[in-house]
């Protein structure tokens, strides 16, 4: 079963792919009401509550699906398939640094940049203050974020 999120104005719903296109998943499950109510709404919005649930109720999902419409979805937006519930970054390999180092450059220091790029192109050697310092290859860096505030940049096919 192909699962997507899709925004419609402020609202969010879970469409399953069946043969005939896109349906939401809210009328799928209602074509087949499970024992609770409670659960039926969340496995309607919510990716990772739906895989949750029992294989029984998704299998009638799919087979309710074939005989809906298709939602007409081409005003609505594909979006990140579920909303995450924590964020957490490692920077754990050395080429992850220096290529942060390098973007950071780029980014805050348009002067240094050419001198940066022109050291690396001439020698073949990255330029020596852009590798972390020997602290990092015993303690690499882990940053624990506030998953609220993220604003995923994801480009996703429809």
């Amino acid at each position: 079963m192909k699962l997507r999120r899709v925004r419609t104005g402020s609202d969010l719903h879970l469409e399953l792919l069946a043969p005939q296109g896109w349906v939401a998943a809210g009328k799928a499950i209602a074509a087949n009401p499970p024992p609770s109510g409670d659960a039926a709404v969340r496995w309607g919005t919510d990716i990772v509550a739906l895989l949750g649930a029992p294989a029984d109720v998704r299998e009638a999902m799919a087979v309710a699906a074939r005989d809906l419409d298709p939602e007409a979805t081409h005003e609505a937006d594909v979006v990140i398939p579920f909303a995450p519930r924590s964020y957490r970054d490692f920077m754990l390999f050395e080429a992850h640094a220096i290529n942060a180092a390098r973007g950071f450059v780029n980014r805050f220091m348009s002067r240094a940049a050419p001198i940066v790029r022109t050291y690396e192109k001439v020698t073949g050697t990255t330029f020596p203050k852009l590798k972390p310092h020997a602290l990092w290859y015993r303690q690499p860096i882990y940053y624990m974020g506030n998953h609220l505030t993220d604003i995923p940049r994801m480009t996703l096919h429809r």
